[in-house]
């Protein structure tokens, strides 16, 4: 009986880089990227999101507002020759959905003015990720009041300078709630 002996030397790593997918929620490709490996073997990947855009825009690349999975595939060498010639794993992992919150609008105000039955406040809206939602019926910002049981609502819009704003139906002894509608992801 003969006995033979192999000898296996690693001379170089074989993994070249990890290949990382965004896909979006419907499942396209959104983005891509290659990434080596650190020096201790580990990989840092860092995607950066743009500021939110308007519901009515389809986006094409990472932004907040957007729900967005995670995948990836390590690139082989698998023959020494410097070139990747396979993947693993054969399936590719997947993480669970993120979603990527738009930052609320920021309002600033201050009462202008008011009157037996009104107030007038100045404001200043400054909304990053356009995380503000028009009106369906109206097409209109609107800056919703209740005063006990009853709703109403006042339109409002985002500029560089300070508008006016007045909430009406008012008695000097109501207590009134101020709100405003706005989607932090898209649908």
């Amino acid at each position: 009986m003969t006995r033979l002996v192999v000898y296996l030397k690693l001379v170089d790593n074989p993994i070249k880089n990890v290949k990382f997918y965004v896909y979006n929620k419907d499942g396209n490709v959104i983005t891509t990227k290659d990434i080596a490996f650190n020096n201790d073997n580990t990989v840092d990947a860092y995607f950066f999101l743009d500021y939110g855009t308007d519901s009515s825009v389809e986006d094409n690349d990472l932004r907040r507002g957007n729900t967005y999975k995670f995948a990836f595939i390590i690139n082989l060498d698998t023959d020494n020759d410097g070139k990747a010639d396979s993947t693993f794993p054969s399936s590719m992992p997947t993480s669970g959905l993120f979603n990527a919150i738009k930052k609320d609008p920021v309002f600033k105000l201050y009462i202008d003015n008011s009157t037996s039955n009104s107030i007038t406040y100045k404001y200043l809206i400054t909304d990053i990720d356009n995380a503000l939602e028009k009106d369906e019926e109206s097409g209109k910002y609107l800056l919703y009041y209740d005063i006990e049981d009853n709703s109403y609502s006042s339109v409002i819009e985002v500029a560089d300078t300070f508008k006016d704003v007045t909430l009406s139906n008012l008695n000097s002894s109501d207590i009134y709630s101020i709100s405003y509608s706005r989607r932090n992801l898209k649908r």
